[in-house]
């Protein structure tokens, strides 16, 4: 795999976030309860990618960003689609600082702010890519929550940096959107496109933005008039 000189430096690398298999037993569990508390249903689309994925190569979830669980939604895609991949989450560091269990569960901290700390976050993953690339990392372009209603989605060319820094991967744009609906809890969708694969495509932060909007008016658009006419 080629790797980006500038970026890649093994020896760099803090240790990287080890997996408890007991704390993510916990840690799904409690999702699930906390999941039935605060929605009415989670709706996930997944077929444009659950038959497509390569499991020999890693894959990078790009989602929107729009509240605190986006980060556990895509918990749910990994187990859905990779089941044993295990999820690396890149997240701020400032807020890892007040939930260091999460570290148990794959995540780990960048400050966008810092060059040394973003590069220390990518050659983490490209460390745990090295040993076994049957990986699922997410990565949030926007780098904080926007408005769910922001257009453009404002997506940052980071990803395009980690993508080549990871050589080939697997990026599969991700559209989340919550909505309100006809009961007191609202609905959250959680629609995947299909997989870029960086051999044959160019990772374009440009390119995914597009996508993950065209997901998201599809959703906005469509799914929601679905449900809602299904219900009256």
């Amino acid at each position: 795999m080629p790797r980006d000189a500038g970026l890649y430096s093994p020896g760099s690398c803090p240790v990287p976030p080890r997996h408890s298999p007991a704390v993510r037993w916990f840690w799904d569990r409690y999702l699930a309860a906390k999941f039935r508390g605060a929605f009415a249903k989670l709706h996930f689309d997944l077929s444009a990618c659950e038959h497509s994925l390569n499991p020999a190569l890693p894959v990078i979830l790009v989602p929107n960003h729009i509240s605190w669980w986006d980060g556990f939604f895509c918990f749910e895609i990994q187990r859905m689609l990779r089941p044993g991949s295990g999820i690396y989450s890149l997240m701020l560091e400032s807020e890892l600082r007040k939930f260091p269990v999460l570290r148990k569960v794959g995540c780990f901290g960048m400050d966008p702010g810092n060059p040394a700390s973003v590069r220390r976050a990518f050659n983490q993953f490209r460390s745990l890519i090295d040993v076994n690339p049957y990986r699922t990392l997410t990565y949030f372009p926007q780098g904080a929550i926007c408005p769910q209603g922001q257009r453009p989605l404002g997506f940052k060319r980071g990803i395009e940096i980690l993508a080549r820094l990871a050589g080939r991967v697997q990026c599969v744009p991700v559209a989340l959107h919550i909505e309100p609906m006809t009961a007191e809890r609202p609905v959250a969708f959680i629609h995947a496109g299909s997989p870029v694969d960086s051999l044959s495509t160019v990772i374009s932060a440009q390119s995914l933005e597009s996508e993950v909007t065209r997901l998201l008016d599809d959703v906005s658009f469509s799914r929601t008039r679905e449900m809602l006419e299904a219900r009256s």
